[in-house]
C-alpha cells in the first residue's frame, strides 16, 4: 500500500469515529483545537460540531501561539502521535483544556504483530510514567488499524 492510500483510509476511520459520536455530545463541544490534521480533515471536522464557537488549528496559528493564548478548549484532537508528542506537549494541551475538557490522540498503527502498535506503547509508557489516567479505543481494520487515547482533564488533577 502506498502512503497516500494509507493516510486517506486512516482519515476516513477518524472521521467516521467522530461522526458516530452521538450528536447531543458533539453539540456540547464548542471550543475545539485540532493539531496536524489536513485541510480536508479540518473542513470535515468543523462540520461535525454544529455549535462550535472557537475552532483553531496549528496550521493557521502554530501550537506555540495556542499554548500561550488565553483560549480554553472543550476538546483537543491530535493527529498521528509519532510526529511530535512528548509529556511536555501533553501537559501544555492539558493546561488549555477546560476542567471537563478532553484530549484525543489518534495513533496510527500497522498490522505487524510484533511492532504494529509501537507508537501506542510509547505513548502509554509516557502516560503511565507520569501517572496520567486515560482511555484507549482501538478501531480494528484489517489493513489500517488505529488507536485513540482519550485523556480527561478532570480525572488528572495531578498534572495540571
Amino acid at each position: 500500500m502506498n502512503k497516500i492510500t494509507c493516510l486517506q483510509e486512516l482519515s476516513k476511520q477518524k472521521m467516521k469515529y467522530i461522526r458516530n459520536i452521538p450528536l447531543n455530545r458533539r453539540e456540547n463541544i464548542k471550543n475545539i483545537y485540532i493539531h496536524d490534521f489536513t485541510i480536508h480533515e479540518h473542513n470535515q471536522l468543523e462540520s461535525f460540531f454544529p455549535n462550535k464557537m472557537i475552532f483553531k488549528t496549528n496550521n493557521n496559528f502554530g501550537h506555540d501561539y495556542i499554548f500561550n493564548s488565553l483560549y480554553e478548549f472543550d476538546v483537543i484532537l491530535i493527529n498521528d502521535y509519532d510526529s511530535i508528542i512528548d509529556f511536555e506537549f501533553i501537559q501544555s494541551c492539558m493546561d488549555i483544556l477546560q476542567i471537563k475538557g478532553e484530549l484525543w490522540i489518534f495513533v496510527h498503527k500497522s498490522n505487524d504483530l510484533l511492532n504494529g502498535d509501537t507508537n501506542t506503547k510509547i505513548l502509554e509508557r509516557i502516560l503511565h510514567e507520569n501517572e496520567v489516567r486515560f482511555y484507549k479505543n482501538t478501531l480494528f481494520d484489517e489493513t489500517y488499524p488505529l488507536d485513540i487515547l482519550i485523556i480527561h482533564k478532570s480525572k488528572n488533577k495531578n498534572i495540571v
